[in-house]
């Protein structure tokens, strides 16, 4: 369910795109409003669906998991990935596998915030299972095997999302967080998996003293623990992280729609 704050705080979030966009003269056709793992889960994500609507005149779309997963992979080709590259993409919610030149898709219900809030602890309130950190690594070892074993096997890997971004920039050792830095940084799974155990054997605050978002150091270890799992389970050695995402494919997208009319 849907809580109210959160509610209000994403109407604003959608009113201030849109009014930006109405400055910018951005035709109403050429707007896309989605929604992915949350609204996905969410009983009543027609109440803010409705909303978008009646209040702001937005289609607020709910993207569906293939969906989620080929605009990621799109993301990672505009930014230069093969079309072999095996592309992973972990949210705050789910997580997303797309191989076999994108034709391969397929998504897990776990990922830096469901997990976080689920086993550690979210914003200071107590986890909603028993299990801690443990806990939090079993369910991701246990979603993992879903997905199909070794498609990495001999191809590129591509990270998508914020938890990939900000480790590039840990591993890097840089003095404050540029995302600028960590377009098309490398990263061995030995090393993932040691910023993982390092990160989540320290405190919220010592974090905050990493070169890392300040509103993503709580979640990170989850992310990691999402990324180090899915690349075991695809027989991956490393993989190279992309800045780009999922709205990144949505605009792709709608430039080849445009360009086709």
């Amino acid at each position: 369910t849907l809580e109210d704050v959160a509610l209000e705080r994403t109407l604003e979030v959608l009113r201030h795109f849109n009014e930006r966009m109405d400055i910018n003269g951005v035709a109403t056709s050429h707007r896309r409003f989605v929604g992915t793992a949350i609204l996905r889960r969410a009983k009543d994500a027609q109440r803010l669906i409705t909303r978008a609507s009646e209040e702001l005149g937005i289609l607020l779309e709910v993207l569906s998991e293939e969906e989620e997963a080929r605009f990621a992979y799109e993301a990672a080709i505009a930014a230069g990935a093969k079309e072999s590259s095996v592309v992973i993409d972990v949210g705050g919610g789910s997580t997303e596998l797309a191989w076999d030149a994108g034709v391969g898709r397929a998504s897990i219900p776990i990922g830096a915030v469901v997990l976080t809030e689920s086993w550690v602890g979210l914003g200071g309130g107590a986890p909603l299972l028993e299990g801690g950190w443990r806990g939090l690594c079993a369910a991701v070892e246990s979603a993992v095997r879903e997905l199909p074993s070794g498609v990495a096997v001999g191809r590129e890997c591509v990270l998508v999302g914020g938890a990939a971004v900000n480790l590039a920039c840990l591993d890097q050792s840089l003095e404050v967080y540029d995302a600028r830095l960590a377009e098309g940084w490398e990263l061995e799974v030995s090393s993932l998996e040691g910023a993982r155990d390092r990160l989540a054997s320290m405190s919220l605050e010592d974090r905050y003293e990493l070169p890392v978002e300040p509103g993503r150091a709580e979640i990170l270890p989850a992310g990691l623990a999402c990324f180090a799992g899915v690349l075991r389970q695809v027989g991956a050695e490393g993989a190279r992280v992309t800045t780009r995402g999922l709205r990144h494919g949505l605009v792709a997208e709608l430039a080849l729609r445009m360009s086709d009319k």
